[in-house]
């Protein structure tokens, strides 16, 4: 009776697993219960900017992060990073230094993240937002995961829609770019109208990597985006069949048990 039980249990657990890491996306920021320690900075110079983070769940080490940006080009460059942080959610932005001479400045750069998952979990999924700055009427050109992408716009704000190629709740065709608005604000989309009211959700996916190019704008100072991950425990597969096993080992004794 014991092995039954326990076999049950696994074969439960492993069709939940399945379950949580194949379910619909729906709202706007799904995954949200990782949190993000131990940035550590991996390079800082001229070309780029690049860190690796912890990712735990529930207090637990769940994954590891890496993150980078190679700065491109445009009027003013992106030539910083080293505003990205951990948190909740994990922040990373691309800078420029302000310049008066240029009246619509641009700025782009390879943005690239790798989840990596310790043994025992599994990762569900990415999202991409962006939060606290001032977004500069930006596209995410190339925007490409290894999962399965949906698109979620609020439509809210005094910007009013902020996607211009997508609508709420649409499939992402890997490779595509992801296109904002223009904003009503001089410098593009403020705060308020932008700050978590849409979001890239890649379900399954471990990693992505876009082009982000922002303006033309009157001013590019911080660029501010934001993803946050979800991983799963995983059961041991090998564990549980011992398990099964020792259920039907248990049920064939107790037959034969009874026929003597």
């Amino acid at each position: 009776m014991v092995g039954r039980i326990l076999a049950k249990l696994c074969l439960g657990l492993l069709i939940l697993s399945t379950v949580q890491s194949s379910h619909a996306l729906a709202g706007l920021i799904e995954f949200d219960s990782s949190t993000f320690h131990n940035m550590t900075v991996t390079q800082d110079d001229l070309t780029g900017f690049a860190v690796t983070i912890d990712i735990r769940e529930g207090g637990v080490l769940a994954a590891t992060m890496t993150a980078s940006v190679t700065y491109g080009g445009g009027t003013n460059p992106f030539d910083s990073g080293d505003a990205w942080s951990v948190g909740n959610e994990f922040r990373f932005r691309g800078s420029s230094t302000p310049t008066s001479d240029t009246p619509n400045e641009t700025a782009d750069g390879l943005w690239e993240v790798q989840i990596t998952p310790e043994a025992g979990w599994a990762v569900e999924g990415i999202t991409l937002f962006s939060t606290g700055t001032t977004l500069a009427n930006p596209i995410f050109e190339g925007l490409t995961s290894d999962g399965v992408a949906t698109v979620a716009d609020a439509n809210q704000g005094a910007a009013g829609e902020l996607l211009n190629n997508y609508d709420d709740g649409d499939a992402f065709v890997d490779g595509d770019d992801l296109i904002f608005n223009s904003g009503s604000a001089a410098n593009g989309f403020r705060r308020d109208d932008h700050s978590e009211l849409w979001s890239y959700d890649s379900l399954g996916a471990t990693e992505l990597s876009f082009t982000y190019r922002a303006g033309p704008v009157p001013t590019i100072s911080t660029e501010g985006i934001a993803l946050d991950v979800s991983l799963t425990a995983v059961p041991e597969p090998a564990g549980c069949m011992l398990l099964g096993l020792a259920g039907l080992c248990g049920i064939r004794v107790r037959r034969r048990r009874r026929r003597t």
